[in-house]
């Protein structure tokens, strides 16, 4: 999934009042309050990777079976247009 694909995810379930969001949009390691470490691991491919792919969808306790069954059926509609 790109970066393109999963906004334009977010988009979809946020028009199906599923909520979901990108916690961490640059990697740790790219953010200016770690500017001045030094850069001991590399590029850290997969990390950026994963940075423009990873986003969060709702989870928690009182969420319904019903309610995952929605936002289930929306993602798999979504993947298969």
């Amino acid at each position: 999934m790109t970066l393109y694909v999963r906004d334009e995810l977010i988009q979809y379930l946020a028009d199906k009042n599923i909520p979901a969001m990108v916690y961490y949009p640059v990697p740790a390691h790219r953010q200016k309050m770690f500017s001045k470490i030094p850069n001991s691991c590399g590029n850290m491919k997969v990390t950026n990777w994963l940075s423009s792919r990873v986003f969060s969808l709702p989870m928690h306790t009182e969420l319904s079976t019903l309610q995952q069954d929605y936002i289930i059926e929306n993602i798999s509609n979504f993947l298969n247009k």
